[in-house]
């Protein structure tokens, strides 16, 4: 019950300073704080529906011929299951550039999505090495891999099996750069708590992307104010909030797409 209560004040907090943003699968004990309890329905492939949400609420933007079909899934793990990215490649035309830090996720999307371009390193604000916690097992658990000390994530069973390893990490905006990135249609994030190192990797005064889902679910699974402050500081709107998950990210450019 305490933790229910002090949910509600995390989220009367997000209220006050993020009054546009657009609540999906509230439970219902928010109804009364007049948030959406509107439901992401499942089906598509991502985790709780963030592919389905996109495409449904944006649909004549992505449809626009000026909207690059360009994917960046960042902590992308494994190539099918719970995947922000397999529907708009699979079904929409989109490239999509994959990077994660776990090899063995690399041999999975080698094998399953060919046509990606899978990069193998985690992402951080500077080049270097990390020490990085890797969760084995073939189901949810392994999507728990993270930075050492990143996660808060009390979800992994206790049965799983946790190995340290060295992994190289890099700036997101250098991964970018070699290509000649400065445009995408959508970046996905979930690198398990490191999200705002991540962020902090990216140039956004040469590459923007129309639309951002970053996971943000550290404190009491409503996540941080620093993602968000840092988001909306470099232009983007704070569009929408998948409860207990994800925050939703627009650029404004985005509302001109196919006039």
């Amino acid at each position: 019950m305490l933790k229910k209560i002090r949910k509600v004040a995390r989220l009367i907090q997000l209220r006050l300073k993020f009054k546009d943003v657009i609540y999906y699968g509230a439970p219902s004990f928010v109804r009364f704080l007049g948030i959406s309890r509107r439901k992401i329905r499942k089906g598509f492939y991502s985790q709780v529906g963030q592919d389905e949400l996109i495409f449904t609420e944006f649909f004549k933007g992505i449809d626009s011929k000026d909207f690059p079909k360009l994917f960046i899934d960042v902590g992308c793990n494994h190539p099918f299951k719970h995947s922000n990215s397999y529907f708009y490649e699979m079904h929409q035309g989109f490239k999509v550039l994959a990077i994660d830090a776990l090899r063995e996720s690399g041999n999975l999307w080698r094998t399953h999505r060919p046509e990606a371009e899978f990069v193998e390193c985690a992402v951080g604000s500077s080049d270097g090495e990390v020490s990085f916690d890797v969760i084995e097992g073939e189901g949810i658990d392994s999507m728990f891999s993270s930075v050492s000390g990143a996660s808060e994530k009390k979800k992994v069973s206790i049965a799983a099996t946790t190995t340290i390893r060295t992994v190289k990490v890099r700036r997101i905006s250098d991964i970018l750069a070699e290509r000649d990135i400065h445009r995408a249609g959508i970046v996905s994030m979930d690198v398990e708590g490191y999200e705002l190192h991540a962020l902090r990797g990216i140039d956004f005064n040469d590459f923007f992307s129309y639309v951002f889902i970053i996971e943000n679910n550290g404190e009491l699974e409503l996540g941080n104010n620093q993602i968000r402050d840092l988001m909306i500081s470099n232009g983007y709107i704070y569009f929408a909030r998948v409860w207990n998950m994800d925050d939703i990210f627009i650029h404004p450019e985005f509302f001109t797409l196919g006039e």
